[in-house]
């Protein structure tokens, strides 16, 4: 009879670690089983625990390996793992086959099984610098350093003279350079490899010794804790990718800001991730731009600016590069003019191939990838500019420029159609008579309400041709006027802006003067239940700026000091429910609830709009940087960055370009897009022409009255009223009149 071979046992290995005097001794972990790793760890304060078997390993102390990065969170219920945290650095003491790997924290006696697949080994050098760095940065310190050391020397740019020179072909047959662009591919897709944060982690290596046993998971698994395998999530299977397909930004962005929160961090990952672009592609003036948290620019240079403008963004951005495409084509006239803005233009469109292109298909990458899609940007440019940012009506004199150079893209070009396009477009807006939102009907024909006093007058009627005249005023109003508005006293500049308000205070005076002129009492409080009507009325029609001004005009000193009158009105309660849109409570918030909810034909009340635009003026302001980085940058970010990474390639600016505050500029934009919007949402009510000329006339009356005039009616007409009461009170005693 065959004797079975005798199978053979691994022994329990024992690590004797001298625990701290001020640590609970260490805990003994028990033997191996089908749920844990494929060996345990035992630790014990003296050696004479240990086994007399000569197979068992005797008791030693171990030294450490070498330190290690977690690149992961990993958490487990098991009493021989040793749980951790992305960013933990640990130091391991021993390593299974199988993938599990037995680690310690510094500082600490406990030793756990962790999942090889989870972390980084580290060498001594790059563990100490790690030690010295936050621990929410270690994982992207460690990248950046792999990327540093593996990337080639960048090259110098320079611009060719001779716009279609094609590259030398004498260094693409050169041996040597050869296997340097090999090399420089390589080191690239190591580089996306090291940074891509969805990259594949090794699994762990089969044992056939332990079939029986868990393999250490790895980030994308589910492991069970039972006899069998681990299994995958279902329908989780991983993608194949590219080797080339980097992480997108925003996920990158994203990423960093749950991490650090900091504009210096994001600043850093947008560095980084235009590294990994070959150099002709990346962009020139990278290094200044300073973006905010969310990825956004909250400073940069105007040749920065212009890059961006003229540059494709990623298509996931799309909403947000428009949002930067509009808020820079309104804003722009604040920190350049229009002159250089479009040379800048023009200058991107007809840009040189860099001088250091080695291959012709370096010259190709560079031409499909970098050239045609700007010039193709620079022509959407022009035409946002044209039909939505007034370039006719601000910069004429830019249209003939404009004509000039798009005459120029003639045919092979495949750009050449669109440059006819614009120009075509250029002549339509030139000759078309300019467009003026008119009533949606015709105008009617009524009795002449020009000579029919106030009283007699339809408060409806009032409140409709009310609307016409503010919403023909309103929509003169052109961005560039409330920008202006932040800065200037000089009312020229904002001539349709003074107009708007100055017909607010118009129609306020028009309410205190119509009641503080009527002789009677009973009269003037019917004129003021006639205004609660029109106000009343201006709300539902969305008139929200002539209803201000009708409330403005009946809360003031000197109408509610009128307290006969107001006893004898009848709409008291209904002024009071529309008083509560006019309180200052909040910045306005009732009434910036009511716009938000707003929809159809409008004209706003935009005098705490105007208020914000100067607060947002004053909060935020330019500032000069004389050096290649910022002076805000943190010690904590400079300590992970030096210049010339975030400056791969030089660029042309100089280092005491001034930086603009564009964070400045989106907030304006957002502000005055929102308070412009209704421009273009006219009224469908038919003009009486007879009714516009009774508004037009009284508003006009107002202007001869000043402060003084309406201080002193309203003390005579409250002193009359006074007298009036006195009088009427003595007669009721006398029994003249009932009480």
């Amino acid at each position: 009879m065959m004797s079975t071979p005798r199978p053979h046992v691994r022994q329990t290995l024992h690590l004797s670690i001298d625990p701290s005097p001020y640590e609970p001794p260490p805990m003994s972990l028990s033997p191996p089983s089908s749920n844990s790793p494929p060996s345990s760890l035992m630790s014990s304060t003296t050696a004479s625990s240990s086994t007399a078997d000569s197979s068992t390993m005797p008791t030693a102390t171990f030294p450490i390996i070498y330190s290690v990065l977690c690149l992961h969170d990993f958490d487990s219920d098991d009493p021989d793992h040793l749980p951790f945290s992305k960013n933990e650095i640990l130091e391991i003491v021993k390593q299974e086959e199988s993938g599990w790997w037995a680690a310690m924290r510094k500082g600490f006696t406990r030793v756990g099984w962790i999942p090889r697949a989870y972390v980084q080994p580290l060498s001594e050098e790059m563990a100490d610098k790690l030690w010295n760095v936050r621990e929410e940065l270690r994982a992207y310190e460690y990248s950046a350093e792999q990327l540093y050391n593996t990337a080639p020397i960048a090259t110098s740019v320079q611009i060719y003279d001779p716009p279609r020179r094609q590259p030398s072909r004498k260094q693409s047959t050169d041996v040597a350079s050869d296997l340097w662009r090999i090399a420089n591919k390589r080191a690239r897709e190591d580089q996306e490899r090291i940074l891509s944060e969805d990259r594949a982690l090794p699994a762990s290596p089969s044992m056939l010794a332990a079939i029986n046993k868990p393999t250490p998971p790895t980030p994308r698994e589910e492991r069970h804790r039972s006899n069998s395998s681990p299994s995958h999530r279902s329908g989780s299977s991983r993608d194949k990718r590219d080797a080339n397909n980097v992480t997108s930004p925003k996920v990158s962005v994203d990423k960093i800001k749950q991490l650090t929160g900091s504009e210096d961090a994001v600043d850093w990952v947008i560095a980084r991730q235009n590294s990994l672009m070959p150099w002709y592609l990346r962009p020139q003036y990278a290094d200044q731009l300073r973006l905010d948290k969310d990825g956004n620019i909250r400073m940069a240079t105007l040749p920065a600016l212009v890059e961006r403008l003229a540059t494709p963004q990623n298509t996931k951005a799309l909403a947000s590069e428009e949002s930067f495409r509009d808020a820079f084509l309104m804003t722009f006239r604040t920190f350049t003019t229009a002159d250089t803005l479009f040379e800048m233009l023009v200058d991107r469109f007809r840009m040189n191939p860099p001088d250091d292109l080695t291959a012709d298909s370096q010259f190709n990458e560079w031409k499909e990838k970098k050239l045609q899609p700007t010039r193709n940007r620079v022509l959407t440019v022009f035409t946002v500019w044209l039909e939505d940012h007034r370039l006719l009506e601000e910069e004429p004199h830019i249209a003939q420029r404009l004509t000039d150079f798009l005459r120029l893209i003639t045919p092979p070009s495949q750009l050449a159609g669109v440059a006819n396009l614009i120009i075509e477009k250029i002549q339509s807006l030139t000759f078309s008579p300019p467009q003026i939102f008119s009533p949606g009907t015709p105008k009617r024909k009524d009795k002449n309400w020009a000579e029919v006093e106030l009283a007699k007058q339809d408060p409806a009627n009032i409140a409709e041709q009310l609307c016409l005249l503010e919403f023909k005023l309103y929509s003169r109003i052109s961005p560039q006027e409330c920008l202006r508005s932040a800065k200037t006293k000089a009312h020229g500049d904002i001539a349709n802006l003074t107009a708007f308000c100055a017909t607010y205070d118009r129609l306020s005076a028009w309410v205190k003067m119509s009641i503080l002129t009527s002789d009677m009492l009973s009269k003037r409080a019917s004129t003021v239940d006639f205004w609660i009507k029109v106000a009343e009325k201006c709300k539902q029609l969305n008139n929200h700026a002539s209803m201000s001004a009708l409330i403005n005009g009946l809360m003031s000193t000197v109408i509610q000091r009128l307290h006969l009158t107001w006893a004898h009105s009848h709409r008291k309660q209904t002024l009071e429910a529309l008083v509560r849109f006019n309180e200052p409570t909040g910045g306005f918030h009732a009434y910036r609830t009511l716009l938000q909810a707003t929809e159809g034909p409008c004209v706003p009340f935009i005098g705490m709009y105007l208020t914000d635009i100067s607060h947002i003026h004053e909060q935020y302001s330019d500032e000069t940087i004389t050096t290649a980085i910022s002076t805000h940058s943190s010690s904590s970010s400079s300590s992970l960055i030096s210049s010339s990474f975030i400056n791969p390639t030089p660029s042309n600016g100089s280092s005491k370009e001034p930086f603009i505050c564009f964070q400045k500029r989106q907030r304006w934009y957002e502000l005055i897009s929102f308070m412009l919007k209704f421009q273009k949402r006219p009224y469908n009510i038919a003009e009486s022409e007879t009714t516009q000329i009774f508004i037009s006339n009284h508003l006009t009356h107002t202007t001869s009255k000043d402060t003084a005039w309406f201080w002193n009616k309203s003390q005579e007409v409250q002193h009359l009223e006074m007298e009036n009461a006195d009088i009427r009170r003595g007669l009721e005693e006398a029994g003249f009149l009932n009480s």
